[in-house]
C-alpha cells in the first residue's frame, strides 16, 4: 500500500531518472507523482542561448522518459510579477 497520495519530485540541476533517489522514493511510496522543474528567469545566473537550447532538449527528454514510466509531466511557464 502506498503511504502518500501525492509526492512532488523537484528536478533541479540533475534531470536523470536512473539514479534519482527522490523519484525512486516517490515511485515506491506515492499514488501520484508530480514532477517539477523551475527556471527562475529573474536570476542573474539564468543561462544564455546555447544553455537554454540544451536545457530545452533535456527537459523534452525528461518528459519522454517520465511518460514511458507512466509519470505525467506538464510544462508550465509563468512570468513573475
Amino acid at each position: 500500500m502506498k503511504e502518500h497520495n501525492c509526492v512532488i519530485v523537484w528536478f533541479r540541476q540533475d534531470l536523470r531518472l536512473a539514479d534519482n533517489p527522490a523519484l525512486t522514493y516517490a515511485v515506491r511510496h506515492a499514488k501520484q507523482i508530480i514532477p517539477l522543474f523551475i527556471l527562475d528567469e529573474d536570476d542573474p545566473r539564468t543561462p544564455g542561448g546555447a544553455s537554454r537550447w540544451w536545457l530545452h532538449q533535456s527537459l523534452d527528454a525528461l518528459a519522454r522518459d517520465l511518460k514511458t514510466r507512466q509519470v505525467g509531466c506538464a510544462g508550465r511557464r509563468r512570468i513573475a510579477a
